[in-house]
């Protein structure tokens, strides 16, 4: 009996703690959406064609910054359906960790297999045929999309760093070509507010800053070089940014001074032309859900099928049915992490127990 009443009297205190921190957490998730923004049609964007002198311009610097390519309205749709939370609200304190230890938001790739609004700015808006354009090739098939963020007062870990997008592109070979789609949400002043993008030309960069060193790092005699050559613009809703997966860049953080309280971005990764899958590639860090999906593809084959879909020159019926039925196979957000976790812990056990008999 006394070891009951012990027992009691240590659970109701816990239950206290349990329930303040539950709701100290569940006051800081965001409201739940009541309305879910309509996907785009045809009439949605108006069309855009790209002049000899911006692909010229793409080609000497390996970015492309175009104005007013979206119309207000479509970029303040895809704002609105930008998913709130990565995960279901019991992972929410992970999710917090996550974002604490990046310094940005944390967002799981794959929008367009679960959200209409997503698969439809792809399908109707001229980014595809844009991403095609700037490379001269005739089709554009997207490897994944996501959206991208930080807070003012944050310094991303990674997105601040100058960086090349190539492993986000693992997943094709070297020599297929990748651009990158990226749509801000949000009007950006550099100058007053900060979190707009530092892009290096190629052209200014110099061929000795455009290899990485042993560590896979650029030296920091390069990077000063890239913080006197890199252009930082200013962003008005309705403008995109296409870059090359080997572009130079970085995010600048928000200013001291600013007032603007985050930046994000719909961010969507394209394989244009003839390209080939990679599955040779070294899994750095998390693989993205798109390592996922129920492709037959082998090694070195033609970039092809549903996983990856075609949204240039036109959609394909087949595939668009492959995804209506939810086949796809890729995870949730909950189960890719886990699935993440529990292999990066494997791999850093695995290779302590080698070096350790090695020794």
């Amino acid at each position: 009996m006394i070891a009951v009443k012990a027992s009691t009297a240590l659970l109701v205190p816990c239950l206290a703690v349990m329930a303040a921190y539950l709701s100290c957490f569940l006051t800081q998730l965001p409201p739940a959406r009541t309305t879910i923004p309509a996907a785009f049609d045809s009439s949605s964007f108006p069309a855009y064609k790209l002049s000899s002198e911006q692909v010229k311009s793409f080609q000497r610097d390996g970015y492309l910054i175009l104005r007013s390519v979206l119309p207000l309205r479509s970029v303040e749709t895809l704002a609105a359906s930008r998913p709130a939370r990565m995960f279901v609200w019991w992972l929410y304190p992970l999710e917090l960790l996550l974002n604490a230890v990046l310094q940005q938001i944390s967002h799981e790739d794959a929008l367009w297999s679960e959200h209409d609004v997503f698969y439809s700015l792809w399908k109707h808006s001229p980014c595809a045929s844009l991403a095609a354009g700037v490379k001269n090739q005739t089709t554009a098939r997207l490897l994944t999309d996501l959206a991208v963020g930080f807070y003012k007062h944050k310094r991303p870990r990674v997105l601040a760093t100058y960086h090349q997008d190539r492993y986000s592109y693992n997943i094709i070979s070297a020599e297929s070509a990748g651009i990158t789609v990226w749509i801000p949400l949000s009007n950006i002043d550099a100058r007053t507010q900060g979190g707009s993008i530092k892009l290096v030309s190629n052209a200014l960069a110099g061929p000795e800053c455009r290899t990485r060193t042993a560590d896979d790092k650029f030296s920091d005699a390069c990077m000063q070089v890239f913080d006197e050559v890199a252009e930082v613009p200013d962003w008005k809703i309705g403008d995109v940014l296409l870059f090359a997966k080997d572009t130079i860049h970085r995010s600048q953080p928000f200013l001291p001074n600013a007032t603007q309280a985050s930046r994000f971005a719909v961010v969507g990764r394209f394989a244009v032309g003839s390209s080939r899958i990679n599955l040779a590639s070294p899994n750095l860090g998390f693989k993205l859900k798109m390592d996922y999906c129920n492709h037959t593809l082998g090694q070195g084959s033609q970039l092809n099928g549903p996983c990856f879909p075609q949204f240039y020159p036109t959609t394909l019926p087949l595939e668009e049915a492959t995804r209506a039925q939810n086949v796809l196979g890729f995870p949730s957000a909950e189960r890719w992490f886990l699935n993440e976790a529990y292999r990066m812990a494997h791999f850093v056990i695995t290779s302590s127990l080698s070096s350790s008999s090695g020794l």
